[in-house]
This record gives structure tokens, C-alpha cells and sequence, in this order.
């Protein structure tokens, strides 16, 4: 009779512990009060940043928009003090250009590559040596380049 009563005994204690798991283990009602009330407020901070951003993405009303396009070759370069002439430096900047064309085109950008753009550009007006600068970080962001890592 002993080993009767342990097999009950034991089946009680299985069935006890089974119904306290699937007691724990059941889904959770909604979500507490404090929940809600905080959810709510990040959800009216994120509808404010929004607006925030939004607003400060449009122009204001007497600004005119700019648009950035690029050239491969301006087609104006302002005075540049110094002696090169308007010719040299659109000789200079098709020359940077076409070392930036040939680097997407190996896919790979060196330090010598980079050392000498450096050099090439150095007298160039700074927005056209931004600009082609521009398309050597755009062309690493977008994996055209595999940059040479020291």
C-alpha cells in the first residue's frame, strides 16, 4: 500500500506544481496603470520632436531653398589669389576627379591615393576641394571603396 500512497503523493505534487506554472506562465493582463501613463507620456514627447524637427526642416519664408547638386565640373570658379588661372584649376579638378572615378572603379582608396588628392587640391578653392572630398566619403559610406586601414 506504501508504494500506492507515494505514486498518488507524487502524481498531487506534479499536478500542483503544472497548475503553479501555468498560473505564472499565463499571459499578464494588459499593462499596469503606471505603464500606460508612461507610455502615453513618451509617446506626446515623441510627437513633439517630431514637430520640433519637421519645423526645423522647412526653410523659413523669406530663405531661399538650397539644393546641392553635383557638378563634375563647375562651370565658374571665383578669383583665386595666387598663380594658377581659371583653366589650371579646371585642369586640377578634373584630374581630382577623374583619381576619385578611378579609385571607384579599383575600389579600393589608398593612403598615397589620398596623400596625393591632398596635394592636388591644395590650392583649390574650398568648397570645389570639399566637394571632391565629399565624393570620397560617399564613396567609402556607400562600400564603393575599401579604404586602405593603417
Amino acid at each position: 500500500m506504501q508504494n500506492g500512497k507515494g505514486l498518488v503523493t507524487g502524481f498531487v505534487a506534479g499536478l500542483a506544481v503544472a497548475a503553479g506554472a501555468f498560473f505564472l506562465l499565463r499571459d499578464e493582463p494588459a499593462m499596469p496603470a503606471s505603464e500606460d501613463a508612461r507610455i502615453a507620456a513618451l509617446a506626446a514627447q515623441v510627437d513633439r520632436i517630431e514637430r520640433g524637427v519637421s519645423r526645423l526642416a522647412k526653410p523659413a519664408a523669406g530663405e531661399p531653398r538650397v539644393v546641392q547638386e553635383e557638378a563634375a565640373v563647375p562651370t565658374a570658379l571665383p578669383p583665386v589669389e595666387g598663380s594658377r588661372s581659371v583653366q589650371e584649376l579646371q585642369k586640377v579638378i578634373v584630374s581630382a576627379d577623374g583619381m576619385v572615378d578611378q579609385a571607384i572603379q579599383m575600389g579600393q582608396w589608398t593612403r598615397l591615393q589620398a596623400r596625393e588628392l591632398a596635394e592636388l587640391t591644395a590650392d583649390l578653392p574650398a568648397d570645389e576641394r570639399d566637394r571632391i572630398m565629399a565624393r570620397v566619403a560617399a564613396a567609402i559610406n556607400n562600400d564603393q571603396v575599401q579604404p586602405e586601414l593603417p
